[in-house]
């Protein structure tokens, strides 16, 4: 899945809904921001203290539910695995940029922590496909 473009409008719809596991175990779902890097890795930006990086840290099993936002392919929802960075490459940084008109940066967040990201490696598709999302 690529994404060579940085424009806006050709990476897919400007929220993701994110899903993980409590420690109780009950879904926490929440949307988010995200891009897609060249492998079709998922990044979005998040705090340490987070529960969204609390729940990956006991499971990094999640699924991601991708909004059509008017694409005539529909939606699309994924499984995949997360991990906790410290770190993106630059790409992914520009990428932020060039979508959001901002950046992850490194100024801690009074509620959330010191800025991390989590990096979704999508194991299968359950419905629709990458193509949905630019």
């Amino acid at each position: 899945m690529s994404t060579a473009s940085s424009s806006p409008d050709a990476i897919g719809p400007r929220e993701v809904w994110l899903t993980t596991q409590t420690l109780r175990g009950y879904p926490h779902l929440v949307p988010v921001w995200f891009v897609l890097d060249d492998a079709g890795a998922v990044w979005i930006p998040t705090g340490a203290s987070s529960a969204k990086v609390r729940n990956v840290r006991a499971n990094p099993r999640v699924a991601l539910g991708f909004p059509s936002d008017g694409n005539v392919s529909g939606d699309a929802v994924a499984h995949g695995t997360a991990e906790v960075l410290t770190s993106a490459p630059d790409s992914v940084l520009d990428r932020f940029e060039a979508k959001y008109t901002w950046r992850p940066n490194s100024e801690p967040d009074r509620e959330t922590g010191l800025p991390v990201l989590l990096k979704i490696t999508v194991d299968r598709w359950v419905m629709g496909s990458s193509k949905h999302l630019g």
